[in-house]
């Protein structure tokens, strides 16, 4: 277990206060990619957690904990392009599912991302109950 990370529930980071797993509006702070403790706990979860996910630019997170090599993964246009990922396939799928990481690329695929959590947590039957509800088609 990296320093600083006691429990899934204990995940601010000693150096730079910030919690992680929260969104921005509920931190002080953004996630400091330079932060070597924020990357320690990044990659506890990464191989600690059934399922990793993101959406919009928090690929980027993954991606630079090392989470992403060797996958495909997807992000806001912009964030994982600029970064030096040889081993990472970018796609521009709106939802790409990689083994146990499930990345999305931002706003407008957040319906499918969800439904796609849905899916994966809960089985077809409940991802079809959900969609049918929110009638999409």
């Amino acid at each position: 277990r990296p320093e600083g990370a006691s429990g899934v529930r204990d995940l601010r980071c000693p150096d730079c206060g910030r919690i992680l797993g929260k969104s921005s509006e509920e931190n002080e702070k953004p996630i400091d990619l330079r932060c070597r403790h924020c990357k320690q706990i990044v990659r506890f979860l990464g191989r600690a957690v059934t399922i990793v996910t993101a959406i919009c630019a928090a690929p980027k997170v993954l991606a630079s904990a090392g989470i992403l090599e060797g996958r495909q993964a997807t992000s806001y246009p912009g964030f994982l392009d600029k970064m030096d990922l040889a081993n990472t396939e970018i796609k521009n799928d709106p939802v790409v599912i990689d083994g146990n990481v499930i990345t999305s690329r931002g706003p407008g695929t957040a319906m499918d991302f969800a439904l796609v959590l849905i899916e994966t947590l809960a089985g077809k039957d409940k991802r079809i109950e959900v969609e049918t509800a929110l009638v999409r088609s």
